[in-house]
C-alpha cells in the first residue's frame, strides 16, 4: 500500500552496506565471461580484417564516451551553479538557563537544544529571503513558548559552511510554502535562476538538490513523470498542478529546489509516496510548481502570515479578479508604456492575467484603478493598483526580488538609470507630434526626435545595453518605441538606421530576446493603426 506523505523530520541515518562487502570475484568473473563469448565468425573477422572492423567500433565507442562525458559535465555544472543557493534548515527547541530571558537564548549554540525538524530551502533574493515548505517550519509557526528558533546553514563560494538565524516572516499552509529572513551580506547570497512551470513536458530531465537524511547538498536526477497532479497541503486542502518526478526525494529534501536542464528552478520539492509502515520512497515524488511559488512568495514577504490566513481558500483558487495571489495587467496592445510592463513581467518570468483595454471605451476597472489619469497601464497586485509604467517596473523589481534585477544595485547607477528612463518618456510627445503634423512642423518634429535618439545613442556608447552587459531598466523603457520607428520614418521620410546606426544595432539585439519579440507588435500594424487614428480624430 502506498501513502502520500509530506517528508517527515529525520530519523537516525540508516546503515549502509560498504561497497567492500560485495564479492569482487563475482564482478570480475562476469566481465571475463562476457569478454570470451566470441563466435567463430567474429573471431575470423577480427583476425583477417583488424583495421576495417575494429576502427569503426573504437570510433563509435569513443563517440559514446564523449557524449557520456559531456552529459556528466553538464550535470556537474548544473549542480555547481545551483548548489550554493540551497540551504539546510533546522528548527530547534531551546532550553533557557536559570534566570535567562527566553528571548536571549542564542540560536547558534545547539548543545542544549533539541532538533525538532529539518529540511531544505533556497535563497530567493539578495535581501536574505529563503523559501522552504511550511511543514518544515510548522512547529516554529505554531510556537507558543517563544523557545523555538530556526537555524539556516549556507555554503559559501569556497565550500565553507556558515549559519544564521532565520526569522519566519510569512507562510501559507494551503500552498505548503514559507519564507524565512536571514541577516547575511548580499554578496554572500546566491539566488538561483528562476524558470517557469508553465511549459514543462513529461519526460524532460530534472534534478533535485537538498539535504536528504541529513546529507547536505545531495543531488538526485530523474525526469518529469507527470503534470497537473493534486496533492494535499498540510491543512488538508488540495494543491493543484503539482509536478510529479522520479528524482529521489526523501526526508530532508522538503523545501529544496527542483531544477531543469538549464539550471532553472521549476518547483519546490514537497512530498513523496511511501510504502506504509516503512517510510521508504516509492519513486513517486511531488514538487510545488514554481509559477505557484511566484504568485505566493511576494505576497508572504509583503503581508506576512496573518493576512494570508484570513483569505478564503476559494478566493485563492478562483481566476476572477480581484483575488489575493493574482496579478492583472490592464493595457492596450500599441501602448509603449504598457509594452514596457509586459516586457518587465516577462523578464522576471512573472505569470499574470492580461486584460486588453479599448482606446475609446475604457473599462470601469481601469477608471476605478487609475482615477487620476484613467490611462493604461495599470498593474493590479493583490487588489492594489499601481499606475504609471516606470513606477510599475520599479514595484515589480522590488517585490519580486529574484534575478534578473532590472535596476542596478549601485545607488549611483540606479539614479542614472532612472534619469535616462525618464528621458525616454519625452520621446512620446515628440513622436506623437510627428505623427499628426505636416510640412515644416513635421520636419521640426523629426529633427527634434532624431536629436533625442542621438543623445540616447551617445549614452549607449559601445555597451551591449544601457545597463552594461545585461538587459535592464533603461532598455525596457526605450525598446517599445522601436515598434513606432517605421511610422516615424515613413511620415518623416528619413532613416533612423542611417542617423543612429549603433542604436539600431541595439534594437536588433533586443529583438533577439523572447521578452521583447513576443511583446512588441508588428511595425506595419502600428503604421496602419496610426492611419486609422488620423482618419478618426481628423
Amino acid at each position: 500500500m502506498l501513502v502520500l506523505s509530506l517528508l517527515p523530520p529525520l530519523s537516525p541515518c540508516p546503515q549502509i552496506t560498504p561497497l567492500a562487502s560485495i564479492p569482487s570475484s563475482s564482478i570480475i568473473s562476469t566481465n571475463q565471461s562476457s569478454n570470451h563469448k566470441l563466435s567463430r565468425r567474429k573471431t575470423l573477422s577480427l583476425l583477417t580484417s583488424p583495421l576495417i572492423i575494429s576502427l569503426p567500433i573504437e570510433t563509435a565507442r569513443a563517440e559514446d564516451k564523449d557524449e557520456t562525458q559531456q552529459e556528466e559535465e553538464r550535470v556537474i555544472q548544473i549542480f555547481q551553479d545551483a548548489s550554493p543557493s540551497v540551504v539546510f534548515i533546522k528548527v530547534l527547541a531551546l532550553q533557557p538557563k536559570s534566570g535567562q530571558n527566553k528571548k536571549d537564548v542564542p540560536v547558534i549554540e545547539e548543545e542544549d537544544a533539541k532538533v525538532e525538524g529539518t529540511g531544505s530551502g533556497f535563497v530567493w533574493d539578495k535581501a536574505g529571503h529563503i523559501v522552504t515548505n511550511y511543514h518544515v517550519i510548522d512547529k516554529l509557526a505554531t510556537d507558543q513558548s517563544g523557545l523555538r528558533r530556526c537555524k539556516v546553514f549556507f555554503e559559501d563560494v569556497n565550500g565553507s559552511t556558515f549559519a544564521r538565524e532565520g526569522k519566519l516572516i510569512g507562510y501559507d499552509a494551503s500552498y505548503d510554502l514559507a519564507v524565512l529572513k536571514v541577516d547575511v551580506e548580499g554578496d554572500k547570497l546566491r539566488p538561483p535562476l528562476i524558470g517557469s512551470s508553465r511549459d514543462l513536458r513529461v519526460g524532460q530531465s530534472c534534478f533535485a538538490i537538498g539535504n536528504p537524511l541529513g546529507y547536505e547538498h545531495t543531488l538526485t536526477t530523474g525526469v518529469v513523470s507527470g503534470l497537473g497532479r493534486e496533492i494535499p497541503s498540510p491543512n488538508g486542502r488540495p494543491i493543484r498542478g503539482a509536478i510529479q518526478t522520479d528524482a529521489a526525494i526523501n526526508a530532508g529534501n522538503s523545501g529544496g529546489p527542483l531544477i531543469d536542464s538549464y539550471g532553472h528552478v521549476i518547483g519546490v520539492n514537497t512530498a513523496t509516496f511511501t510504502r506504509k509502515g516503512t517510510g521508504i520512497s516509492s519513486g513517486v515524488n511531488f514538487a510545488i510548481p514554481i509559477d505557484v511559488v511566484f504568485r505566493t512568495v511576494p505576497f508572504l514577504i509583503v503581508y506576512g502570515p496573518k493576512l494570508s490566513s484570513t483569505i478564503p481558500y476559494s478566493s485563492k483558487l478562483s481566476l476572477s479578479f480581484p483575488m489575493a495571489h493574482e496579478i492583472v495587467l490592464l493595457s492596450w496592445w500599441a501602448s509603449v508604456f504598457g509594452l514596457r510592463v509586459k516586457i518587465a513581467l516577462a523578464e522576471k518570468r512573472i505569470g499574470h492575467e492580461y486584460r486588453e483595454e479599448e482606446l475609446f471605451d475604457k473599462s470601469p476597472l481601469l477608471v476605478k484603478s487609475n482615477p487620476v489619469y484613467k490611462k493604461v497601464p495599470v498593474l493590479i497586485h493583490s487588489g492594489m493598483p499601481i499606475c504609471e509604467s516606470l513606477a510599475i517596473i520599479e514595484y515589480v523589481d522590488e517585490v519580486w526580488t529574484h534575478s534578473p534585477l532590472l535596476l542596478p544595485e549601485d545607488p549611483y547607477q540606479r539614479a542614472k538609470a532612472r534619469f535616462w528612463a525618464d528621458f525616454t518618456n519625452k520621446i512620446y510627445p515628440v513622436g506623437r507630434k510627428a505623427r499628426n503634423v505636416e510640412g515644416e512642423d513635421l520636419r521640426a518634429a523629426t529633427k527634434e526626435l532624431v536629436a533625442m535618439l542621438k543623445l540616447l545613442e551617445g549614452e549607449l556608447g559601445e555597451k551591449l545595453s544601457f545597463n552594461g552587459e545585461t538587459f535592464g531598466y533603461v532598455d525596457i523603457a526605450l525598446i517599445p518605441f522601436s515598434c513606432w520607428f517605421y511610422t516615424y520614418e515613413t511620415l518623416g521620410e528619413f532613416s533612423i538606421e542611417e542617423e543612429c546606426p549603433k542604436l539600431m544595432d541595439w534594437v536588433k539585439r533586443c529583438m533577439e530576446r523572447d521578452s521583447v519579440s513576443k511583446a512588441l507588435p508588428d511595425p506595419h500594424r502600428v503604421y496602419e493603426l496610426n492611419r486609422e487614428l488620423k482618419k478618426r480624430l481628423g
